[in-house]
């Protein structure tokens, strides 16, 4: 299955570094509720700020890097 991805989406993962959930689902390429899932698994430290939750993307890397295959 290819995913097209807008060229906003693009383009606000290359200058914004930090992401609400949503965001953080598009940008590791899996859903909202996986995201959750994985994130409350390996307790992904968010930011809140007025109730809104994010997430920094220089984390997300992180755990996809410490999670790469064959290591």
């Amino acid at each position: 299955m290819q995913v097209v991805i807008p060229d906003e989406v693009i383009k606000k993962c290359v200058i914004q570094e930090y992401f609400n959930v949503g965001e953080s689902a598009l940008f590791l390429g899996i859903s909202r509720s996986k995201f959750s899932e994985i994130a409350k698994k390996y307790d992904l430290k968010p930011y809140v700020i007025d109730e809104r939750v994010f997430y920094k993307k220089s984390n997300l890397n992180a755990f996809m890097e410490k999670h790469k295959a064959g290591k």
